[in-house]
């Protein structure tokens, strides 16, 4: 049984369509999740810089830098980003030690893939905030979204292989679907070949699933039934008229016999008698 005729059944092509259908769903399922959770995560992280913000633009201009430090100090899970810049970019406080040259001192939150974090200038991706303030100082909160896109690429994973997972599983399950009706078809082309021989006899193979093959193979049985009935009864037939035709048919056979004794020294006639 080759796998070609496998993947042809009806069995194996709805088992195959229905594991794509669920995969899709699945996918949409978990994009939505990933959608909505992403969207939540940032809304909150930007919700605390304009907090941040705001908390820092209510001190007083000579005391920004030590909260700076202050503030540098209680994140202990260094996810913040603090830093206070002169007017010309020079670094005043802070841990984010160059000033983004792509990022607008508009006071808007903007998203840097590479923020310089640290004495090392590590290279961090962050939501930043820039404002400047009144004292013509540049004021940078921001916030580390590395879990984010390591959500992200999470979420890219769970996509990938719960999609493989549920493919593989669906052709999985189709093919083990598919074998047993495949073999019920031998088997009734099997039948069909030697009622094709003249063995009105055989029948077509019937089981206790009571399925739609089933039901298939007892109709054909019993068209079967009622053809070798009908074949019975001509059969019958067949055999009454050739036995009443004997009798009528040996006397005139016997006539003509007699008739060609007679007509010996007649030759026209004997070949129409022959």
């Amino acid at each position: 049984m080759s796998i070609s005729k496998v993947s042809r059944t009806v069995t194996f092509r709805l088992t195959l369509f229905f594991s794509l259908f669920f995969t899709l769903c699945v996918i949409m399922l978990l994009g939505f999740v990933y959608w909505r959770t992403a969207a939540e995560m940032i809304r909150r992280v930007d919700q605390v810089l304009v907090l941040e913000q705001t908390r820092f633009i209510r001190v007083a201009p000579e005391r920004i830098e030590d909260e700076i430090v202050k503030s540098i100090q209680r994140d202990q899970r260094h996810v913040y980003f603090y830093a206070l810049y002169a007017a010309d970019g020079h670094p005043i406080a802070g841990n984010v030690p160059l000033q983004p040259s792509a990022i607008p001192a508009d006071g808007r939150i903007h998203e840097d893939k590479r923020l310089a974090v640290g004495v090392q200038a590590q290279r961090l991706p962050a939501r930043v905030l820039l404002t400047r303030l009144d004292s013509g100082n540049v004021l940078l909160v921001g916030h580390d979204v590395q879990q984010l896109i390591e959500f992200g690429e999470i979420m890219r994973s769970a996509f990938f292989w719960g999609g493989s997972l549920t493919i593989a599983l669906g052709l999985a399950f189709g093919l083990a679907l598919s074998f047993r009706p495949l073999r019920r078809i031998e088997q009734i082309q099997q039948a069909c070949e030697f009622i094709m021989r003249g063995d009105f006899g055989r029948r077509l193979p019937v089981g206790r699933r009571r399925d739609e093959l089933d039901m298939l193979s007892a109709i054909v049985n019993r068209m079967l039934d009622d053809i070798e009935r009908l074949m019975l009864e001509i059969k019958r037939a067949g055999d009454n008229i050739a036995h009443d035709l004997r009798t009528p048919l040996t006397r005139l056979r016997a006539l003509l016999y007699r008739a060609q004794q007679q007509l010996v020294d007649a030759p026209a006639q004997r070949p129409m008698l022959d």
